[in-house]
């Protein structure tokens, strides 16, 4: 799903992720530590993560989500390569988009000619 910008006044459809998913995990160290050290940071597991978000895009490869979003704006994109996800519970929501733009203070905008 790709989101596009909206100041229509129409509904925009969104989902929702919840992801549990793992990612890399560097035990690296700026010195030499010892070799049982080394070996037991190697076999610790995985530790899974949660995150939930708005779905920007997803293809086969990836999965993007963002944690914000307004009418011609977003938080960013946290891009997760799919291989990694191990569950991923989807919601549907929507966000009112008022016909006029209004400010981040609910007033409405006025542009003035100076």
């Amino acid at each position: 799903m790709c989101l596009e910008p909206t100041t229509s006044g129409e509904n925009r459809k969104y989902e929702v992720a919840v992801i549990t998913w793992v990612d890399i995990e560097d035990r690296t160290s700026p010195s030499w530590v010892p070799l049982e050290e080394a070996l037991r940071d190697a076999q610790e597991p995985f530790q899974p993560i949660l995150t939930a978000g708005i779905v920007l895009w997803e293809n086969e490869a990836k999965l993007s989500l963002t944690a914000s979003v307004g009418p011609e704006e977003t938080a960013g994109a946290l891009s997760i390569p799919k291989p990694v996800i191990l569950s991923d519970t989807r919601y549907r929501v929507e966000m009112a988009v008022p016909p006029h733009k209004q400010g981040h203070d609910g007033e409405e905008k006025v542009e003035r000619e100076d």
